[in-house]
C-alpha cells in the first residue's frame, strides 16, 4: 500500500467549501501488511482523508501498491517520509511538520494513528459530523480514553465516557487521537519517550491549557489492546516512561509520593535476580536519571 512516488503533492481538496480537510498520520514500523491494512481501511470508506502521510520508520524500501488495489487511491494523497526510528511521538511530530508543509490549516483535523488500527466505512464520517457538532480549538478526542491511577501508577482504559476520581489522570488512548492542527502542531510532543505514554502526557499538557479530552461515541476504530505476552523491552520503556511522568507531570504531592514509591520499587526489583525484574529496575534507574530515548535493548 505504500507508493514509490517521492514526491510531495501540495493540491489539497478543496471540492467542498469551508470543509475541514483531514490529515490522517500514521507511524509505519513492523510488518507492512499490518500498515497496508490501516490504510486500505480508512480509504475504503465513505469519507476519505484529504491526505494521508506515513512516517516510514523501518528503514526498507517501500513497495509499490498492490495490484487492484490503485482506483482506492485517485482522491487521496499520500505522502511517505522516511526518517530513523526514533519512536512513535517523534514520528508524529515529524508528520505534522509535514502537514503544515502540505497546506494544512490550524481548523483542519489530524489524525495521530498507530499502525495497526482498522476502521469501519463510516468512522471518518462520524469523526467529521461529530467534530462539527461538539469539537473545538482546545480539544482531543478518540475513540477511547482511559486513566492513570495515581495511587497504583496503573492505567485502565474506557470507551465511554465515565466520571473518574480525583485520583486519576485521564487521557486519550495514543491509537487514535483526534484533534486540529493548530493545536497539535503547538502543543509539546515527548519525542524522547520512544513508546508508551506518550498518550498520557499529551493529555496531561493539553489539560494544564485547560484543553478537553473527550471520546467520539461510535466513531468505529478497532484496535487490540491485550498482549498476554509483554517482551522485555516494553516492559522496560512502559516503566520507565511510566515512573518518568509520574514524578515530572503530576502535582507536586504526587511527585513527591512517586519519587518515594519509586525509590522502594528500586530497591525492591533490585533485590530479585531475574531477567523482568532486572527490565524493571533499569526502567526506574534510567527514569530517575532522565535518561530517555530510544534504549539497547
Amino acid at each position: 500500500m505504500f507508493t514509490n512516488n517521492k514526491i510531495l503533492s501540495t493540491d489539497l481538496s478543496t471540492s467542498i467549501p469551508q470543509r475541514r480537510s483531514i490529515f490522517a498520520i500514521f507511524v509505519h514500523f513492523g510488518d507492512i501488511s499490518v500498515t497496508n491494512t490501516a490504510i486500505t481501511s480508512i480509504i475504503g470508506g465513505t469519507l476519505r482523508p484529504d491526505h494521508i502521510i506515513i512516517v516510514d520508520h523501518t528503514g526498507l524500501q517501500r513497495p509499490a501498491k498492490p495490484d487492484g488495489e490503485v482506483g482506492l487511491w485517485d482522491d487521496t494523497k499520500v505522502s511517505v517520509i522516511s526518517e530513523p526510528n526514533t519512536g512513535y511521538a517523534a514520528g508524529l511530530a515529524s508528520g505534522l511538520i509535514l502537514a503544515g508543509r502540505l497546506g494544512a490549516k490550524k481548523q483542519d483535523i489530524c489524525l495521530l494513528l498507530n499502525n495497526d488500527i482498522s476502521f469501519a466505512k463510516e468512522s471518518l464520517g462520524n469523526i467529521a459530523h461529530w467534530w462539527d457538532l461538539n469539537g473545538g480549538q482546545k480539544m482531543i478526542a478518540g475513540a477511547a480514553k482511559g486513566y492513570v491511577s495515581l495511587l497504583s501508577g496503573r492505567a485502565h482504559i474506557m470507551h465511554t465516557e465515565k466520571k473518574i476520581h480525583w485520583w486519576n489522570i485521564p487521557y486519550v488512548h495514543g491509537s487514535c487521537m483526534v484533534g486540529e492542527f493548530g493545536l497539535f502542531s503547538s502543543i509539546f510532543f515527548p519525542t524522547s519517550f520512544f513508546m508508551y505514554w506518550e498518550d498520557v502526557a499529551i493529555s496531561i499538557n493539553i489539560r494544564k491549557q485547560l484543553g478537553v479530552l473527550a471520546v467520539i461515541p461510535g466513531l468505529g476504530a478497532v484496535h487490540n489492546d491485550n498482549e498476554h505476552v509483554i517482551s522485555s523491552a516494553k516492559l522496560f520503556y512502559m516503566v520507565r516512561n511510566g515512573a518518568y511522568v509520574l514524578e515530572r507531570f503530576t502535582p507536586p504531592w504526587w511527585r513527591l509520593y512517586w519519587y518515594i514509591m519509586n525509590t522502594i520499587r528500586m530497591m525492591y526489583h533490585f533485590s530479585i535476580q531475574n531477567p523482568r525484574h532486572a527490565s524493571i529496575f533499569r526502567g526506574l534507574v534510567d527514569a530517575r536519571a532522565s535518561k530517555l530515548g530510544k534504549a539497547g535493548i
